[in-house]
């Protein structure tokens, strides 16, 4: 079985609720997608990626998800990346975090990362994993 690695970049001691967000819903679509994906082949494993040290350039990779698949030469890609979605980095509401990781999908801006739009990363990795693909287009699937 190969293993689908879902990752959330946070950084040690920063502390922001777009980051405790966006890992619930992590755990929560790791949990229901995991024995969806289990027929498939795909054993899906979480991964939170802790970044020791809040240098300006961790800062802006925090609250990154990320897909890969070492079984199938797929290397590590930003779910931005699968979904052509554009990434800013803006104030977080109500938080010190000014720098806050912000993906842009059809005009939305999103910090804390809604399940649909991970599920659909996800499924587009899961399909190109499938398919032969190395996580940049799921051929198969329709997607980017």
């Amino acid at each position: 079985m190969a293993e689908l690695i879902m990752r959330h970049y946070i950084v040690k001691d920063h502390d922001c609720e777009p980051c405790r967000e966006t890992a619930e819903t992590l755990r929560n679509l790791g949990t229901q997608m995991a024995s969806r994906l289990a027929p498939l082949g795909l054993e899906l494993k979480l991964q939170e990626a802790e970044m020791a040290e809040a240098s300006e350039e961790n800062l802006r990779r925090a609250n990154q998800v990320t897909f890969s698949c070492d079984e199938a030469e797929m290397a590590e890609i930003a779910l931005e990346d699968i979904l052509g979605l554009q990434v800013t980095h803006e104030p977080a509401e109500g938080e010190a975090c000014d720098n806050c990781r912000t993906l842009i999908f059809e005009g939305r801006r999103f910090q804390k990362l809604p399940p649909g739009l991970v599920a659909d990363g996800l499924v587009r990795a899961a399909f190109s994993i499938l398919e032969g693909g190395d996580g940049t287009s799921c051929g198969g699937c329709g997607g980017g």
